[in-house]
């Protein structure tokens, strides 16, 4: 079993706090809503051998997350839907 704690440090994660206004709280929260998702849905689940596992198993989730899973924000719409409809492009090229 691996530490979650200690092997975040091998993904590359930016701080986001110091290029936000400090009033403006929303992108944070839409963050944290994000992580606990992650967490809830796929960290949380097992128990994981290694970082390799977690990675993989990371990159599925988000691939779902992303390309499968519709988002109610989005009235329905997967983030690639949406984003192809943003830059009136085709979904694959959008992907």
């Amino acid at each position: 079993m691996i530490d979650f704690a200690s092997g975040v440090g091998s993904f590359t994660i930016q701080r986001i706090d110091s290029a936000v206004d400090a009033e403006d709280h929303a992108p944070f929260a839409v963050a944290e809503r994000f992580i606990q998702t992650l967490k809830v849905e796929l960290i949380w689940t097992r128990d994981w051998t290694g970082l390799d596992e977690l990675r993989e198993a990371v990159t599925r989730w988000l691939d779902v997350y992303n390309h499968v899973r519709p988002h109610e924000a989005l009235g329905g719409m997967t983030f690639a839907e949406k984003r192809a409809e943003n830059l009136g492009i085709a979904i694959q090229q959008a992907a």
